[in-house]
C-alpha cells in the first residue's frame, strides 16, 4: 500500500496545471474521491464505480490511471479516448453485475476524472481534513 501511495504522489509531483478539482482523500491505507462539488450526476456516477470497480480491484488503481494516464496493470493509455475500451472490457466480466448503462455512466465519470485538477488530503482521526500539497494532474 505505501508502494501505491508513494507511486501517487510521484505522479501527482509531476503534473501540469488543468482545471476542475479532484480531492484524494487518504485514510489509513485507503484513497478515495472526495465528490462532493461534483455535479449530481457525476457523484451518482461516482457511487456506482466504487460500488462495481470496487468488486474486482481498489480505487487507488483507478486514481493512478488518472492521474499517470496509464493503466497501472496493463501499462496501457488511460485517457478520454481508451477509457470506454478500458470499461467495455470491465463489463465483459463474467461477474461484473453491470448494465451497458451502468458502464456508459462509468466511462462519462472516468472521462470528468481525467478534466479534474488534484488535491491531495489526509484525514486525520477526528476526520478533519488536512491538505498535504496541492496538484495538478497532467493533461
Amino acid at each position: 500500500m505505501k508502494k501505491i501511495s508513494l507511486l501517487l504522489c510521484c505522479v501527482l509531483l509531476t503534473s501540469v496545471v488543468a482545471y476542475g478539482q479532484l480531492n484524494v482523500i487518504v485514510q489509513g491505507d485507503n484513497l478515495i474521491i472526495d465528490s462532493t462539488g461534483y455535479p449530481p450526476k457525476m457523484q451518482s456516477a461516482y457511487i456506482l464505480m466504487m460500488q462495481k470497480c470496487n468488486q474486482c480491484h481498489s480505487i487507488e488503481r483507478i486514481i493512478i490511471g488518472v492521474q499517470s494516464g496509464i493503466c497501472p496493470l496493463s501499462k496501457s493509455a488511460f485517457t478520454k479516448e481508451t477509457t470506454t475500451k478500458i470499461v467495455t472490457r470491465m463489463f465483459l466480466k463474467e461477474n461484473s453485475n453491470m448494465t451497458r448503462e451502468n458502464a456508459r455512466d462509468i466511462v462519462e465519470f472516468l472521462n470528468f476524472l481525467l478534466e479534474q485538477k488534484t488535491t491531495l488530503v489526509k484525514k486525520t482521526d477526528d476526520n478533519s481534513g488536512k491538505v498535504w500539497h496541492s496538484f495538478s494532474s497532467s493533461r
